[in-house]
């Protein structure tokens, strides 16, 4: 019962809900990152690495977006303004992977 009043405090709040989205993605990067070092340490090929190491930065890059998100709005509570960042965001996003594309095709 407590769970589930828990949950829907979280889900209802926007401040907590963010807080409860950056803590999965966070939580998911955590695994990432120990699944790589399971990797590495078991003796992957190279390019098995690369691509998990590829992917453990863009974690990195993801958690460090949502979290700014969640302070601005939490400092500016603006749903046009946090509208306007996430299209930013998506934006960086599609260019950062069509240049890395590009790398893995030359």
């Amino acid at each position: 019962m407590s769970v589930y009043v828990g949950l829907s405090l979280t889900l209802c709040n926007p401040t907590n809900f963010m807080l409860f989205v950056f803590l999965i993605f966070y939580l998911y990067m955590v695994w990432d990152m120990i699944r790589t070092y399971e990797y590495k340490k078991g003796g992957a090929p190279d390019k098995t690495v690369q691509e998990l190491s590829n992917r453990e930065s863009i974690n990195y890059f993801f958690v460090a977006v949502i979290y700014t998100l969640f302070l601005l709005i939490v400092t500016l509570e603006s749903v046009v303004v946090t509208a306007i960042l996430l299209i930013a965001v998506a934006t960086v996003q599609v260019v950062y992977r069509i240049t890395k594309m590009k790398t893995y095709f030359k």
